[in-house]
């Protein structure tokens, strides 16, 4: 019961304090401009969430949503967390879900968890379900080290 009410507490916390993406950082995202980014985004704010259709996202998951590899670079530069959670899912998930290998293997380089689960379910989860064949022979490749 404690866990429910702690799951429960943090969803809303984080759907409660969640920033609505500006028109700013909408075009730096798709237009994949750091620069941009940066001059919309103070550094102290890299870890919040941002809403997109009443969804809470990472900076680095809307980054490899919109597939914003220079941003993606930025961010990670900028020291991001890697781990990051706004919607149970990290940006290690987000980029097996969408198939960015690139994004992947700069976030394992960085040191971001391919082992960790969220909500019972892996990368390798992942990129079976999303049938990611290059991310999953990428990703069993290290889980064999």
């Amino acid at each position: 019961m404690k866990t429910l009410f702690l799951s429960i507490l943090t969803f809303i916390t984080i759907n409660v304090t969640a920033q609505s993406v500006t028109a700013e950082l909408k075009e730096a995202l798709t237009t994949d401009k750091p620069e941009l980014l940066f001059k919309t985004v103070d550094p102290s704010a890299l870890d919040n969430c941002y809403q997109v259709n009443n969804k809470p996202y990472h900076l680095l998951s809307l980054a490899i949503k919109t597939k914003a590899q220079k941003c993606f670079s930025a961010l990670i530069k900028k020291g991001a967390n890697l781990e990051s959670d706004c919607s149970a899912k990290t940006p290690l998930l987000y980029a097996v879900k969408y198939g960015e290998l690139n994004m992947l293997k700069e976030l394992v380089e960085n040191g971001a968890n391919y082992k960790a689960k969220k909500r019972g379910r892996s990368a390798i989860d992942y990129a079976i379900h999303y049938e990611q064949k290059e991310i999953l022979a990428y990703l069993s490749t290290h889980l064999e080290k």
